[in-house]
């Protein structure tokens, strides 16, 4: 019961962060001077331990400073004076004009370019009109051929039974898929030297158009006709695999069958 009231029992200061440990009667001093107590800006009002306060000072948004620029002398909130010399006539900028190193004050610049760049300026708008032409003219072809794509868009589904694994090599008779496009089903089973991974091809192999978008799935069904998985997916529905050849190429995976298969 005696430590609990003893002048001479230090007390723990009550302060975030403050490891103090003042002597009851030395306490109310140390409040007041702990660097840990909190204090509020004079300017906006925020809270903050009282060793951060000169710091802040020196860079509150609230501390009202004259513009820099000379001739200028607006006076603004720290936090508003960004916003002011992007405006400020008496701030110097650079001239924007293609190979113009020149920094003239912004209520200058005007007769600066009338002065040293006009011609050079109607070049540069003339090179800007030409240039957005030019993209007009990509924008549209980019646009005749997504039309075209859809137009040229297929979908091809192989199904090829589990119990097919024999040897050498097969392909489908003749298959014609759309508008100009044809294409085999084709298994290769290849020697495992030649391809240390795997034992087997299975694909398709596709003529036509020098350009055109397929989706091309391949799954291996058992007996029954049940899809065992899916062996090999060239492009998806939504974004479909686009071909540009004109002569035959084969496309698909090489896979060995498991157990099952």
């Amino acid at each position: 019961a005696h430590l609990g009231e003893c002048e001479w029992a230090p007390v723990k200061c009550s302060n975030a962060g403050c490891t103090d440990s003042p002597l009851p009667k030395d306490l109310p001093e140390h409040g007041a001077t702990c660097e840990h107590r909190v204090v509020s800006c004079r300017l906006c009002k925020c809270e903050m331990a009282s060793r951060s306060l000169a710091e802040h000072e020196g860079r509150c948004l609230s501390v009202t400073t004259e513009c820099p620029n000379e001739g200028c002398g607006v006076q603004y909130e720290r936090g508003w004076m960004r916003v002011h010399r992007a405006v400020c006539e008496h701030e110097k900028v650079a001239c924007l004009c293609p190979g113009c190193h020149k920094r003239r004050l912004r209520k200058d610049m005007d007769a600066h370019v009338k002065s040293k760049h006009l011609g050079s300026a109607a070049k540069l708008l003339q090179s800007a009109w030409s240039q957005n032409a030019a993209l007009e003219g990509k924008v549209a072809a980019a646009a005749s051929e997504q039309r075209h794509a859809a137009s040229l868009q297929t979908s091809w589904v192989f199904n090829w039974r589990a119990d097919g694994w024999g040897g050498g090599d097969f392909l489908s008779e003749t298959h014609q898929f759309a508008d100009g496009i044809t294409g085999k089903c084709v298994q290769i089973v290849r020697p495992v030297s030649a391809t240390p991974h795997h034992t087997h091809f299975l694909g398709c192999m596709v003529q036509g158009r020098e350009k055109f978008w397929v989706h091309i799935t391949f799954s291996i069904l058992d007996k029954h006709d049940k899809s065992l998985r899916v062996v090999q997916q060239l492009g998806t529905a939504t974004a479909p695999f686009r071909h540009d050849s004109k002569n035959s190429v084969y496309r698909g995976s090489d896979f060995t069958p498991t157990a099952e298969e």
